[in-house]
């Protein structure tokens, strides 16, 4: 974990299957898988018989990355693995790649009655895709596997709940990427400042920055006025989008409006770049002192020998609880319907696969990104082996307040609609107030017709 192998390994021209027998090498002895991952488990208390397969099924995946990409690595590897251990279930193959693979290709594919066997996508993605009758429902599907009860329950609640629409399961949950932040150490250091301390807040943050920013050509932060970087701000101070319940839109309430202040007030200090140019990350190139960050530039950062270090959100005013935040994408293996039930059934056996121990291991060890099984990533061999490296172990630290997007189908809309008013803000074309109160208008709007389906 601490060298994420498929990015280096390609980087020296090593085929993606030889890194996937190094990485499955390395996950088997980092912890061997707890017990029958494969087909053979039908039988189940209350499940109905698994299909009787005659001999192994062809299943297609469509990847929405591209190939050279750490998580298409583990995406495609995963699965690799799972048909080279179980030749007699699964033929593997894989179809389109690219991050021009969007939710309007797999719609068309479904229309013309082609489309691929398993992909992975946004959970609102995949909630779009399942309200329209696309894929299936995975507990139903698995139902006669004998040791799926015991695999969904190590998930991350959350993080299960995610891919979770009006009680039926529509993902199998295997990693997930959500957001911390960078942070260049050699800026700091010339500023006479050291890293971030644990539990740091708001003041923290906003004094660092002053004394180390010199701006136009080293900002204080970085970040974009999207939703996904306004939304780390917003629920370090104790903010969510979405009341307990899921049915109302809470943008207005004032951790979240603060937040907004927040981010214009470092604007108007010079600390922070306002909207006018599109968003580009600086700190490997020393523009910046923090930034916005996401696990895959681990990879890359470690490649280019940028002095980095990676630390958890400061903690706002509001937030009484002084806990950590992050939120993003919990990804998961989707299962299209097929004609016949077969596919459907051997696609699943794959993703539950890849949601348990030697499945969950090998991602970690191929893309690097925080898993979803909760007892992989609580085990003693995993978090020996993830703390050795201080750039990486925050995103697993952070790991249990994670709060994935909300799953609702429209949710793409109000992303959209959010990060257009943010804009406005910088703008000075409301307050943060008034965009605020428009974006929870818009979104409210969303989500009643997304509970409508």
């Amino acid at each position: 974990m601490a060298v994420l192998v498929a990015s280096r390994a390609a980087q020296r021209g090593v085929s993606r299957r030889a890194v996937v027998s190094a990485a499955a090498a390395g996950a088997a002895g980092l912890g061997a898988a707890c017990g029958a991952v494969g087909p053979g488990g039908a039988g189940g208390a209350g499940g109905a018989p698994a299909p009787k397969l005659s001999g192994p099924v062809a299943i297609e995946h469509w990847n929405t990355q591209n190939p050279e990409h750490p998580e298409s690595v583990a995406r495609m590897g995963v699965l690799d693995e799972f048909a080279k251990q179980h030749p007699d279930t699964v033929r593997v193959t894989h179809g389109q790649n690219s991050t021009g693979q969007g939710l309007d290709k797999f719609k068309a594919a479904l229309s013309a009655g082609t489309p691929p066997n398993i992909a992975v996508f946004y959970q609102y993605h995949a909630s779009d895709l399942f309200t329209i009758g696309g894929l299936v429902d995975l507990d139903g599907t698995l139902k006669a596997e004998k040791d799926w009860s015991g695999t969904r329950g190590e998930l991350y609640p959350k993080i299960l709940a995610a891919n979770v629409w009006k009680g039926k399961l529509f993902g199998v949950p295997i990693y997930n990427s959500y957001f911390n932040m960078y942070f260049n150490q050699e800026r700091l250091k010339q500023a006479g400042l050291g890293a971030p301390a644990r539990g740091w807040t708001w003041s923290d943050f906003a004094e660092t920055v002053r004394k180390a920013a010199k701006p136009p050509d080293v900002w204080g932060y970085n970040s974009g006025w999207v939703l996904a970087h306004h939304r780390m701000w917003a629920g370090s101070n104790g903010g969510r989008m979405l009341n307990a319940d899921g049915t109302k839109v809470t943008l207005t309430a004032p951790e979240n409006v603060e937040a907004v202040q927040f981010e214009l007030d470092l604007v108007r200090q010079g600390v922070m770049r306002d909207g006018s140019a599109p968003y580009a990350e600086l700190l490997a190139t020393g523009g910046a002192v923090f930034q916005f960050a996401v696990p895959a530039r681990l990879p890359l950062y470690k490649r280019d020998n940028v002095d980095f270090g990676t630390t958890l959100y400061p903690i706002g005013p509001r937030n009484q609880r002084k806990e950590p935040y992050t939120l993003g994408a919990a990804y998961a293996f989707n299962v299209f319907r097929a004609a016949s039930r077969e596919p459907e059934y051997v696609a699943a056996l794959a993703a539950k696969w890849a949601a348990q121990r030697e499945g969950q291991l090998l991602i970690a060890r191929l893309a690097g990104v925080p898993i979803s099984n909760r007892a992989v990533v609580e085990s003693a061999a995993f978090k020996q082996e993830a703390s050795k490296d201080a750039t990486y172990w925050p995103f697993i630290e952070v790991l249990p307040f994670n709060e994935p997007y909300p799953n609702y189908p429209k949710f793409q809309d109000s992303y959209d609609a959010l990060s257009a008013q943010l804009q406005r803000v910088w703008k000075g074309e409301a307050s943060p107030r008034e965009a605020m109160a428009e974006a929870e208008r818009l979104c409210q709007q969303h989500l009643d017709e997304s509970l409508q389906r």
